[in-house]
C-alpha cells in the first residue's frame, strides 16, 4: 500500500472517532431529559393508581399529566421508546395497565346500572309483566354499550362476565315468554273472532230483516235448527282450555272483551229463544183459530146440504137442472173446503159457485168455477173439496143418466 493511501486511511479513522465521541454526548443529553420526563410520568401514574378508587376524576387528571409528559419525552427523543430500555419499558407497561384500570373503573359503574336494569327485567318477568321486562332489558343493553364505548376491556372483568351470562339468560327467558305471549294472543284473537261470528249470526236471525215474526212453520223450524247450532258453537269455543287455565294470565282488556262478547251472545240467544217460542205459540193459536173457523164453515155447509144445489137460479135453469135427472141423486158425503192459509192470514172472506156433473155412480165430474169472490182466492180449495163429494142414485124404472148441478161454497170466519 502506498504511503499516501496509508495517510488517508489514518485521517478517515481519526475523523470517525471524533464523530463517534461527539454523538453520544448529544444523545446522552437528550436521553437524560427524556428519561427524566418519563420518571415524572411514572410518578403521576402511581398517583393515578392510588387515586383510582378514591377519586376517579383526580386519577384521570393525574394520568393525563403522564400522557403529556410521555409526549414531551417522545418529542425530545423518540428513540427511547425504540430501544430496549428496561426502565422505559417498565414505566410504559405499568402506566398502560393503570390507564386500562382507570377506564375499567370509569366504565364499571355504567355497566352496574345496566346490571340493575337487567335485575328489574328478571323481576318483571316473574310478575308476568313482559312489556316492562323488555323495557328494562333494553336499558341494560344501552348501559352495556355505553360501558363498552368507554373501554371494551370492561368485558374482561370476571364479575362483568358473570353478570353478562346472567343477563343473557334473562334475554332468553324474555324471548321464550314473548313467544308464549304471542301464541296466547293469537289463540285469544281466534276465540274473540269465533264468538263475534257467533254473535253476528245470532243477531242476523233475530234482526229486523230476519222476518222471524212472520215465519211459517217451515221457516220457524229452520230458525230453530240454526239457533240450536249456535248453542252448540258456544260449547266449542276454540282454545277454551287456554282461557280457563289458571296459569295463563291475559290482559284485562282482553278478558273484558271476551266476557262482554260472551254476555252479548248469551243475551242474543235468550232473546232468539223467546222469539222462536213466541212465534211457535202464535202459529199454534192461528192454527187453532183456523181449525175453529174450518169447523164452523163445515157446520154451516152441512146445514145447507139439503138445499137446492143451484141458488138464486131462474125457472129456466131449474127446469134444465131437473131435466138432467138431479132429483134422482141424493148427497151422502159432503167434504167442506179447507180455508186457505193465505186467505186466513190476509183476512179474506168470500164464496165460490161451482157447476158440475154427477155420474150414475155418484161421482162428481167436470167441476167448473162459474163465479168467485174474491177472484181465484178460494177456487182451488172449493174444487178440491167438491171432487170428494159422493151421491147416491135412485132411478127406479128409468134409464140412468148424468145430472147437472151447481152449488155455492161460502168462506167465512168469526171476527
Amino acid at each position: 500500500m502506498s504511503r499516501i493511501n496509508t495517510i488517508l486511511i489514518q485521517l478517515i479513522t481519526s475523523t470517525s472517532l471524533v464523530c463517534a465521541l461527539l454523538l453520544p454526548i448529544e444523545t446522552q443529553g437528550a436521553n437524560a431529559k427524556a428519561l427524566d420526563l418519563m420518571q415524572q410520568g411514572y410518578t403521576e401514574c402511581k398517583n393515578a393508581h392510588l387515586l383510582r378508587r378514591k377519586d376517579l376524576e383526580q386519577a384521570k387528571s393525574a394520568y393525563a399529566v403522564y400522557l403529556d409528559l410521555k409526549e414531551q419525552a417522545a418529542v425530545l427523543d423518540k428513540r427511547i421508546f425504540e430501544k430496549k430500555d428496561e426502565d422505559v419499558e417498565r414505566i410504559v407497561s405499568y402506566c398502560d395497565t393503570v390507564g386500562a384500570d382507570i377506564l375499567r373503573t370509569e366504565a364499571l359503574p355504567v355497566f352496574t346500572l345496566g346490571v340493575a336494569a337487567c335485575g328489574e327485567a328478571a323481576e318483571y318477568l316473574r310478575n308476568s309483566e313482559l312489556s316492562n321486562a323488555k323495557k328494562s332489558y333494553s336499558q341494560y343493553l344501552k348501559y352495556k354499550e355505553e360501558a363498552v364505548q368507554i373501554t371494551d376491556a370492561i368485558l374482561e372483568v370476571f364479575s362483568v362476565r358473570t353478570d353478562m351470562r346472567r343477563c343473557d339468560r334473562v334475554s332468553q327467558e324474555i324471548e321464550v315468554e314473548s313467544s308464549r305471549q304471542n301464541e296466547i294472543a293469537s289463540a285469544i284473537q281466534e276465540s274473540v273472532e269465533y264468538i263475534q261470528k257467533t254473535l253476528d249470526s245470532c243477531q242476523a236471525l233475530l234482526g229486523p230483516e230476519s222476518q222471524l215474526s212472520s215465519a211459517d212453520e217451515v221457516g220457524l223450524a229452520d230458525t230453530r235448527i240454526k239457533w240450536q247450532s249456535l248453542q252448540k258453537r258456544m260449547t266449542q269455543i276454540p282454545n277454551q282450555e287456554l282461557l280457563t287455565d289458571g296459569e295463563i294470565t291475559i290482559g284485562n282488556d282482553q278478558a273484558n272483551e271476551i266476557a262482554k262478547l260472551r254476555q252479548e251472545t248469551d243475551a242474543c240467544q235468550i232473546s232468539l229463544q223467546k222469539a222462536v217460542v213466541a212465534r211457535e205459540q202464535q202459529l199454534i193459536a192461528l192454527a187453532a183459530e183456523a181449525l175453529k173457523q174450518q169447523q164452523a164453515l163445515e157446520a154451516a155447509q152441512e146445514a145447507e146440504q139439503l138445499e137446492v144445489a143451484i141458488q138464486e137460479e131462474t125457472e129456466e135453469q131449474r127446469n134444465a137442472r131437473l131435466s138432467s135427472n138431479y132429483e134422482y141423486y141424493t148427497l151422502v158425503k159432503r167434504v167442506a173446503p179447507k180455508y186457505p192459509k193465505r186467505a186466513l192470514r190476509g183476512g179474506f172472506k168470500g164464496y165460490v159457485v161451482i157447476e158440475y156433473r154427477i155420474s150414475p155412480e155418484g161421482v162428481v165430474t167436470n167441476p167448473v168455477v162459474v163465479e168467485s169472490q174474491p177472484n181465484e182466492i178460494f177456487d182451488k180449495a172449493a174444487l178440491t173439496a167438491i171432487k170428494q163429494w159422493q151421491y147416491e142414485a135412485n132411478f127406479k124404472d128409468i134409464e140412468p143418466a148424468d145430472a147437472l148441478a151447481r152449488t155455492r161454497m161460502l168462506f167465512s170466519y168469526a171476527d
